[in-house]
């Protein structure tokens, strides 16, 4: 059972099930109370999707963990990987069944999400770029999914679109600063220079900046966001300074959307 827990990823699961809430309270406010199930079950979705995904992820890395991580429950001997493969399975199948129960758009959701991250398992995750869009666009349909469970998932966009930018200019940072050991990836750095990724990245952060004030702006959330925004938006500008040291940045980045959260919960709640 140890072995299951740890191919789950428990602690990651938990972050999941905090997106769905913070979308679904962005777009209901404190009303959320009267969405209980609705988020509840939206949360549950999540986390076997999450399950399922992160043991995918250790099936198809097995070979790879045998040296990097072998502790792991696979190159551990702990489970086999016909274990791993219908645990996945199993966790993706759950995870569907409980999205038909949900609002119509948060089903679509779901199962586009689902299609997404098994491609980027069985091979985007190794085409670099490709790949970094691929997660990026998941973390931000984490949010969107937290408000269609709701039903109402228009104030999410913003949010959506914000997170989007925010992790894949992390994961592009990120690239840079592991460009000598991703033999096996094109990953941007390696297809256009680390000096011109680096310029992507911080374009990205620049783009993300310049569009948080767009939920104040349309009046979708409070001025609570207003003011904490400012502060991950002071964190994101800083961090770019710091992009010739990418581990640094990376953490600033992390801290930034840290606070990005914060502002949008401030937003909903106030």
């Amino acid at each position: 059972m140890k072995a299951f827990v740890e191919l789950a990823r428990p602690v990651n699961l938990l972050f999941g099930m905090l997106g769905v809430v913070v979308g679904a309270l962005v777009a209901s406010g404190t009303g959320v109370v009267d969405h209980q199930y609705p988020v509840l079950f939206g949360c549950l979705v999540v986390a076997t999707f999450m399950a399922g995904g992160n043991a995918l992820n250790d099936y198809t890395d097995r070979e790879v963990d045998r040296k990097n991580h072998p502790g792991r429950p696979i190159p551990s001997g702990r489970l086999r990987p016909k274990t791993v493969m219908g645990f996945s399975a199993g966790m993706f199948v759950i995870c569907m069944a409980i999205a038909l129960l949900l609002d119509p758009i948060a089903t679509v959701i779901a199962a586009v999400a689902a299609v997404l991250m098994v491609s980027y398992d069985l091979g985007l995750k190794h085409r670099g770029f490709v790949g970094n869009v691929t997660i990026s666009l998941l973390v931000g349909m984490l949010f969107l999914f937290g408000g269609a469970v709701v039903g109402n998932p228009l104030p999410t966009v913003s949010l959506l679109m914000l997170a989007f930018l925010a992790t894949l200019s992390r994961e592009i940072v990120k690239d840079v600063q592991d460009v000598e050991g991703d033999a096996d990836r094109r990953t941007l750095p390696k297809a256009i220079g680390i000096e011109q990724a680096t310029t992507v990245a911080a374009a990205m952060v620049v783009m993300a900046v310049a569009l948080s004030p767009i939920p104040v702006v349309f009046g979708l959330l409070g001025l609570g966001y207003l003011y904490a925004v400012i502060a991950a938006d002071a964190i994101f500008i800083y961090s770019i300074t710091r992009f010739k040291d990418p581990a640094r940045a990376s953490t600033l980045l992390k801290y930034a959307m840290g606070v990005g959260l914060a502002a949008f919960i401030a937003g909903g709640l106030t």
